[in-house]
C-alpha cells in the first residue's frame, strides 16, 4: 500500500508551493492605466480635436463610428460611457437631434443656423447667410418654414441626407412657387453668386420686380427690391403709381405722417405680407 505519510507531507508541499507562487504572483500585479482612444480635445469645441469637426472631416457625420463603442442608443455599450449625460446629448434623439449639427446645442428647439455644420456663426458664411432673417420672420414678412427651400429629413440617415454632396440642397416649395396671373415662379439658386432668382418671394409676381436676385449672405432688402424696379419702391406693370400703400392695404400697412413730405409705413400685420394673397 502506498505510504499514506508520503502522499500527504507531499500533498502538504506542493500546495504550500503553489499558495506561495500565487501570493507572489498577487503582490506583483501592477493596476493598468486608463486608456483612452479620443486626443485630450475631443470634448473641447475650441479644440480642432472636438468630436463634432473630427466626424465632419473623416466620416461625414456618419453616427455609426460612436455607436460601435457606445452602443446603438448611445447609452454606454462597450465602453461604459453614455453619451447622453448632462451636458452632452440630453435631448431625446440624443446625438441624432438636427441642433448637434446646426443651430443652437443648448436649444433643440433652434435647429437651423446659426451655427452651421463647421461652427460658424457669421452672417457673411455661406451655411449662417440670412437663416434668422426667414426662419424668425424678420421685419418683412411671416415665419419661413425650412420645408420651403429644403427637404427636411425624418431621421439622420434618411436617403439625400448625409451624402457625398456637401452642402444643402434648394428644394423650393410652398410659398416661393406661388403663382400670380400668368406666371409660375421657378427658382433657382446660384451656389456659385450665392443668389436666389424668380422667386415669388422676392419679387418674381405680376407687377413685381422679377428681375431681383438677391444675394444670400449680404443682406439689403428694401420695399424696391421685390416691388418697382429695385430702387423705385413703387410696384410696375399695371399697378397704380400711388404710394399710399394704406390706402388698398390697410389691414396690412399702417401710415404714420412725419412732416408733409415724410411718411413713415410700417406693418400693420407682417403675416399678410408675402403670403401668396393679395390682401386689402
Amino acid at each position: 500500500m502506498p505510504n499514506k505519510k508520503l502522499i500527504f507531507t507531499t500533498l502538504v508541499f506542493a500546495l504550500s508551493f503553489l499558495g506561495a507562487g500565487c501570493s507572489d504572483v498577487q503582490n506583483n500585479i501592477i493596476t493598468p492605466q486608463s486608456i483612452s482612444i479620443h486626443p485630450a480635445g475631443y470634448g473641447s469645441f475650441a479644440s480642432a480635436d472636438f468630436h463634432g469637426k473630427q466626424f465632419l472631416k473623416n466620416y461625414n457625420w456618419s453616427l455609426t463610428e460612436c455607436q460601435k463603442c457606445h452602443s446603438a442608443q448611445y447609452t454606454g455599450g462597450t465602453a461604459q460611457k453614455s453619451c447622453l449625460g448632462a451636458g452632452c446629448h440630453n435631448t431625446p434623439k440624443g446625438p441624432e437631434a438636427c441642433n448637434t449639427c446646426h443651430g443652437v446645442f443648448a436649444d433643440s428647439t433652434k435647429i437651423a443656423p446659426p451655427r452651421d455644420i463647421t461652427g460658424g456663426f457669421l452672417f457673411t458664411s455661406t451655411g449662417v447667410g440670412a437663416h434668422t432673417a426667414h426662419l424668425d420672420g424678420g421685419d418683412l414678412g411671416r415665419k419661413t418654414e425650412c420645408s420651403w427651400c429644403h427637404k427636411v429629413p425624418g431621421t439622420l440617415n434618411e436617403t439625400g441626407h448625409l451624402d457625398a454632396s456637401r452642402g444643402a440642397e434648394l428644394i423650393f416649395d410652398s410659398v416661393a412657387v406661388t403663382k400670380t396671373d400668368t406666371l409660375k415662379p421657378v427658382p433657382v439658386y446660384s451656389a456659385t453668386l450665392r443668389t436666389c432668382s424668380n422667386t415669388y418671394c422676392h419679387g418674381y409676381f405680376k407687377n413685381g420686380n422679377k428681375t431681383n436676385s438677391p444675394k444670400w449672405n449680404s443682406g439689403g432688402i428694401t420695399c424696391g427690391s421685390c416691388h418697382g424696379n429695385g430702387s423705385n419702391p413703387l410696384p410696375g406693370g399695371t399697378h397704380m403709381q400711388v404710394q399710399n400703400c394704406k390706402m388698398c392695404h390697410s389691414s396690412v400697412i399702417d401710415a404714420v405722417t412725419v412732416t408733409a413730405t415724410d411718411t413713415v409705413y410700417t406693418f400693420k400685420d407682417k403675416t399678410k405680407h408675402i403670403n401668396g394673397v393679395i390682401n386689402y
